[in-house]
């Protein structure tokens, strides 16, 4: 039997006093944080969200290093505080030989561990270890407590989300949508056997296309839903080279623009999206070779080349300060609703409708506004989280995005923010426009594009229904939607495609 400080499974006691605790903490910090918010400094308010995020660990460090460390005031209590939660969380106490010898029973005799720590993450920790071969490997276990404690925590964040955004007056990132977003994508990493298969799958379809790029062999047969087993490299993670504390040198930062333009290209060389390309998971090999590593986040999803192509082309114009909130709105759709837009651009043409999305934009900003490039939004790293912030706020439009969506929105941040913490801001604009127009040039006969098809009829349904949760949660906007709501419930259009 595995010792009890190793156990993976929690009794039902257990669980309740962890959910009671957990419940009596997050109010607690919302009390605190909404009178700090009120009476201290910005700086003041998330060093304290910052300080119980990585008390907390898992779910909650995630957020922090995922989605919050792009703010300025987040950077400044990461470098006060000297805090690495790429490669140095917390530790837990884990007897590494036992659970290898649980997890692979008689093949766990192939392998000899280190049981000493030399990378913890949020979500696993990492041991060297030698392979009967003599190949040296890394073996990367999976925390104890999370597979216990994920939806819980999940679902607390998103409630702790839900009531801090009115109330910290001071925090201006929409902590409330990011949260949604963050929570359906997290619990896809913590499958380790499917991570084992999407390492891979990478591996096999680099080599065909980026010889410059190494991924580790993965040992399938000695990988679990807790284990996994890979050859160990050399070389320097983006994350050492971010806390040496000094300069990078011209070579260093030449590689992270090949890095940024690699990555934002993955969907279309490969087919895959590699969504969480933070800097604990790149290293520099040597001059001329970088490695990926920790493929949880790899989404393997018939990547849809044009609704990739349209965020990324938004990206760039929202950071230039050039984006309208018509063109916001319209990218929002076609993004993170794209049947629902195939949906209306089928009803538009079908019955004669006007459109929808710019009468959507000019009632939520007036209709002079609507049409005025937000300069606002410029140079930021949340340039999608703000998109939807101007048009979208408290999801006014009733949409529901798809993981693989969210997959190219998380791509596109998380290597923008990477950048961005080494202060490289000319070379990642750069790397973005240069990748947005590389994409726009390059032929795209030989790609998957979307094959939404859609009859007629079924558009219209589609279109109805969701407007009819649009007018429950705006009923301001009745009189300006009431024709088109009648049109689409009388009209019997035979179906026809587009």
């Amino acid at each position: 039997m595995m010792s009890k400080r190793n156990s993976y499974k929690w009794t039902r006691r257990k669980k309740a006093i962890y959910v009671v605790r957990r419940a009596a903490s997050l109010s607690s910090l919302l009390v605190i944080l909404s009178l700090t918010s009120h009476t201290q400094k910005r700086q003041k308010t998330y060093d304290r969200l910052c300080s119980f995020m990585l008390k907390a660990g898992g779910v909650y460090t995630k957020f922090l290093q995922g989605v919050l460390l792009a703010v300025p005031e987040v950077q400044d209590w990461v470098e006060r505080n000297d805090v690495d939660f790429f490669e140095n969380v917390p530790t837990e106490p884990l007897d590494a030989e036992t659970i290898v010898s649980e997890e692979l029973g008689e093949q766990a005799q192939r392998v000899n561990i280190n049981q000493r720590v030399i990378a913890s993450g949020t979500f696993a920790q990492v041991y060297y270890g030698v392979l009967d071969s003599f190949q040296p490997v890394i073996i990367k276990i999976q925390r104890q407590t999370i597979l216990t404690s994920i939806k819980t925590d999940i679902w607390l964040l998103k409630f702790f989300a839900r009531f801090a955004q009115p109330l910290i007056t001071n925090i201006d990132v929409d902590i409330s949508t990011i949260s949604q977003d963050f929570s359906r994508v997290t619990l896809a990493e913590v499958d380790y056997k499917r991570e084992a298969r999407m390492a891979e799958l990478m591996r096999e379809r680099l080599s065909l296309h980026h010889t410059d790029v190494i991924i580790p062999k993965t040992y399938v047969e000695l990988s679990t839903a807790k284990v996994i087993v890979q050859d160990r490299l050399g070389g320097v993670s983006l994350a050492e080279l971010l806390y040496r504390k000094t300069p990078l040198v011209k070579s260093e930062t030449e590689i992270l623009h090949h890095v940024m333009r690699l990555i934002l290209s993955l969907p279309f060389t490969v087919g895959l999206v590699y969504a969480d390309p933070h800097p604990g998971n790149i290293r520099i090999i040597n001059a001329s070779h970088i490695a990926l590593v920790d493929f949880g986040a790899i989404d393997d999803s018939q990547v849809d080349i044009d609704v990739y192509r349209k965020l990324l082309k938004a990206v760039v114009r929202a950071m230039d300060g050039k984006m309208t909130p018509v063109e916001a709105l319209d990218v929002y759709f076609s993004t993170y609703a794209p049947r629902l837009y195939k949906a209306l651009e089928i009803t538009r043409v079908a019955l004669g409708l006007p459109p929808i999305i710019p009468l959507f934009a000019q009632l939520s900003l007036g209709k002079e506004q609507s049409t005025e490039p937000q300069a606002n939004i410029s140079n930021n790293v949340f340039a999608l989280s703000n998109i939807n912030r101007l048009v979208n706020p408290n999801n006014r439009f009733a949409l529901r995005s798809s993981l693989q969506n969210l997959s190219y929105a998380r791509a596109i941040h998380t290597i923008i923010q990477t950048m961005l913490l080494f202060k490289l801001d000319s070379e990642m604009l750069s790397a973005l426009r240069l990748s947005s127009d590389w994409m726009d040039q390059k032929s795209l006969s030989d790609q998957p594009k979307s094959n939404i098809t859609l009859t007629t009829t079924e558009a219209k349904e589609i279109v109805f229904d969701w407007l009819e949760k649009v007018l429950i949660r705006n009923p301001f906007m009745v009189s300006d939607l009431k024709q088109i709501y009648i049109t689409l419930r009388k009209t019997n259009t035979e179906p026809t495609t587009l």
